[in-house]
């Protein structure tokens, strides 16, 4: 995909907009470390395990409030769109310790196939990590019915959790490729076992935009 007409004024806007949620995400984590609740835990809706990793299915805020809203003011409900155009869960995996090298969900976290990529990563005091994905993008409006759907939210939550174990075999290539041309080859060998559409990744748009793998 060719991104080399883009106006620089975008490309400005979408770094700046990487650099925000980077802070936003650095002081989640530290208060979240401070105050020592597994809120993911706490509330989630659905949970299972798979050998030593757990799965959970959380309600998203915006589609309780929709509910909420649905009950006490039916008529602002149906005026307001955004209610309807979010899915109902979020999906979170946690692993008994970081599979990755590099924390968070940047990196060759950034091209796990996953429904709108992954947008949460959080460390606990145990030394636990949690990566979730959500399903309210562009592409989660054009399926709605789908990521409202339990069965199919389960598929994709164990789905990531397997992206980020076969991306965990790849990580020390990519972090060691000094070129983007070098860090193209490994993620085309990654593609093999992880097919990956750019369509609906945010993160890897943002890259290719930036001009960094």
């Amino acid at each position: 995909m060719d991104f080399s007409d883009v106006p620089e004024e975008l490309t400005s806007m979408m770094t700046a907009l990487m650099e925000r949620l980077q802070v936003r995400d650095v002081e989640q984590r530290v208060a979240i470390l401070e105050s020592k609740t597994d809120f993911i835990a706490d509330r989630a809706w659905l949970c299972w395990k798979k050998g030593d990793l757990r799965f959970f299915l959380c309600e998203s805020a915006v589609y309780r409030e929709g509910l909420r809203l649905q009950q006490e003011q039916p008529d602002l409900y149906e005026q307001l769109s955004i209610y309807k155009e979010v899915g109902r869960f979020c999906g979170y995996v946690r692993f008994p310790s970081l599979p990755l090298i590099a924390p968070g969900y940047r990196g060759i976290a950034t091209y796990v196939p996953v429904h709108g990529d992954i947008t949460f990563f959080q460390d606990w005091w145990d030394g636990s990590v949690t990566y979730g994905f959500d399903t309210a993008h562009l592409v989660s409006q054009e399926n709605i019915e789908i990521v409202s759907d339990v069965d199919w939210m389960m598929a994709e939550t164990e789905s990531m959790a397997r992206g980020i174990q076969i991306a965990a075999r790849f990580e020390p290539y990519y972090l060691r490729a000094t070129t983007n041309a070098r860090k193209a080859v490994v993620l085309e060998r990654m593609a093999k076992f992880l097919p990956f559409e750019l369509h609906g990744h945010m993160g890897a748009m943002l890259n290719l935009l930036g001009g960094e793998l």
